[in-house]
């Protein structure tokens, strides 16, 4: 089990992030939150299996839906227990 801290800087609020990131880390059936913070950017926390790690950072990477992603600030992290599956957080 491996876990991520994730949060992606550009235009990534206003745009629908939020809910792609959800649907694919969903569809993934990764455990943890995305939600906005008041600086701009989008922060997430991610739990899975590695290979499905990767691919939700590579899925960032490529820019989801509207936005823009100009930088990924990517840190694992000790996996914490009880993590909900994936959700939005406000």
């Amino acid at each position: 089990m491996f876990q991520v801290h994730i949060f992606a800087h550009g235009r990534v609020q206003g745009v629908n992030f939020r809910y792609n990131v959800y649907k694919y880390a969903a569809k993934l059936q990764l455990k943890g939150y995305v939600r906005n913070l008041h600086d701009g950017r989008v922060e997430m926390v991610a739990q899975g299996g590695q290979e499905d790690i990767q691919k939700l950072v590579n899925y960032l990477r490529g820019n989801p839906g509207l936005s823009y992603v100009v930088k990924l600030d990517v840190d694992m992290e000790e996996p914490l227990e009880g993590l909900p599956n994936f959700h939005v957080r406000f």
